[in-house]
């Protein structure tokens, strides 16, 4: 594993690069509390004792590509909405259309899901292999 300890200022360096901005100064003060425990959270790692939990809305705010899920959903509303508008008419299509709905929805937040799941592996396996060159710095901009 690289466990290389590298300098505090190279460390918040690629934290800003990574996140694309200036730290603020909490975000600085964790930065140096994640740099003095570089060691225990190596040790940690390497014993599996350590996971990264995303929050699928965040990671959607901050990365466009895990934006996918938006379509499902918003395609399941609109069918649901279908649905509702055709039960009064036709309620066999308008019960397929409001099923079809909420498999819509429920697709879409598996999607959601599986990106936030996809993204906390890439993360972990970042700083496992590389901690010192991005990997730390990765996952602590996140």
């Amino acid at each position: 594993m690289g466990s290389q300890r590298i300098s505090f200022d190279n460390f918040t360096r690629q934290i800003e690069q990574t996140f694309g901005k200036k730290l603020t100064a909490p975000a600085s003060e964790a930065a140096e509390d994640f740099w003095n425990h570089w060691e225990s959270v190596t040790e940690r790692i390497a014993q599996r004792q350590l996971a990264a939990l995303v929050d699928p809305f965040f990671l959607a705010h901050n990365y466009p590509q895990y934006r996918r899920y938006h379509t499902w959903k918003g395609g399941g509303i609109m069918v649901l909405l279908a649905g509702l508008a055709v039960v009064w008419f036709s309620w066999p299509i308008g019960v397929v259309l409001l099923l079809g709905g909420f498999g819509l929805r429920s697709y879409g937040n598996r999607v959601r899901f599986n990106g936030a799941k996809a993204f906390a592996e890439e993360v972990m396996a970042g700083a496992t292999l590389s901690s010192s060159y991005g990997g730390y710095a990765l996952l602590v901009a996140n």
